[in-house]
């Protein structure tokens, strides 16, 4: 049996906010096979599944938020997460879409000189944002590296990749909303 089994999620929590050492493993042990179902019944990918969890984890070890009901706001966090992966996703492949439009291939004078244009301007954007922002979106639209491959390349885990492109993606919908528009 396990030390804190009998202890309510109320319990758990507070015990866990003044580092009592087991306290957030229970809270863990009892929510993320429940929350993984939860996403998997949404997102086929058993990976983005876990980290969409971990990710749920670390915004409940992060937040200092009064929590009243500690399922509704694990199930919370993990709706909205679900639906920022699939607005991403969205985002990646219009990118996606839109760097192959502007790919090699044979075009009149003027459309190469408005691809280079464009070209031009998203080397631009990149370089405004932070280098391993630029890295991350450059391995994975340049070499179109996995997440696991761009994280073992770069030396750091999943999240921290999906952070970097997330980042790059916000910026260049904040910068670019007309270039996101291309279908």
């Amino acid at each position: 049996m396990r030390i804190f089994e009998k202890h309510t999620d109320s319990e758990l929590l507070a015990l866990a906010r003044t580092n009592v050492q087991g306290a957030f493993k229970e809270i863990y042990d009892r929510y993320a096979p429940k929350l993984f179902r939860y996403a998997h019944a949404r997102i086929n990918s058993r990976e983005d599944c876990k980290e969409l969890v971990n990710e749920v984890f670390e915004s409940l070890w992060k937040s200092e938020k009064e929590i009243k009901v500690l399922s509704a706001f694990l199930y919370t966090i993990l709706k909205f997460r679900i639906i920022n992966f699939y607005e991403h996703k969205a985002v990646r492949k219009r990118f996606s879409t839109y760097m192959e439009w502007i790919g090699p291939e044979t075009h009149s004078t003027e459309e190469e000189s408005e691809i280079e244009n464009l070209r031009s301007l998203i080397n631009k954007s990149l370089k405004s944002l932070p280098a391993r922002c630029q890295d991350a979106v450059r391995l994975r639209i340049d070499r179109e590296l996995s997440l696991d491959e761009i994280a073992k390349q770069m030396n750091v885990n999943n999240g921290t990749v999906k952070q970097y492109l997330t980042i790059a993606m916000r910026y260049f919908r904040k910068v670019h909303t007309p270039i996101y528009r291309i279908k």
